[in-house]
């Protein structure tokens, strides 16, 4: 199934900068869209790329959201051919 993930993330400031500058600091907000992997009460996986060799399904560059991070509900996507 794929579906498409809203979510904050956590980021790193380089370089010098006042305590002034970073009063306007925000969490990035990002969207993730893939397959689903897993999901549980903590976390979602997400891969973009999943493959089948001798009938074992992989996954490559997954990534794990904490449930924490995510914006709104994970929405299911409709794929087509």
């Amino acid at each position: 199934m794929m579906v498409r993930v809203e979510w904050i993330d956590a980021y790193v400031e380089h370089g010098r900068l006042t305590e002034e500058e970073l009063q306007e600091s925000k969490p990035i907000r990002r969207t993730t869209i893939g397959y689903l992997v897993a999901e549980n009460d903590d976390v979602v996986v997400v891969s973009p790329e999943s493959m089948v060799i001798d009938g074992i399904a992989y996954y490559e560059d997954t990534m794990t959201i904490p449930k924490s991070f995510v914006q709104g509900q994970i929405r299911k996507l409709r794929v087509t051919k």
